[in-house]
């Protein structure tokens, strides 16, 4: 079993992966965008590449994606 949080994007969908990095989990759960609202971000490729290189790096995953 795997221990995680669901973890903030605020500055860069990579800084989640800080962030879980920092409080010890192994995978992570992330809002596809604003709860409150419909609009989604479109992440850049190197916003994308950045968030799986660090993945990488700390070994945290799977993924979940929380969205509407």
């Amino acid at each position: 079993m795997k221990l995680g949080a669901h973890v903030r994007t605020a500055g860069g969908v990579d800084k989640a992966v800080d962030r879980a990095e920092e409080m010890g989990a192994e995978t992570i759960q992330v809002f596809s965008g604003a709860p409150q609202a419909w609009r989604r971000k479109n992440y850049s490729k190197e916003e994308v590449t950045a968030f799986k290189a660090r993945l990488k790096e700390t070994g945290i995953g799977p993924v979940f994606i929380h969205g509407l």
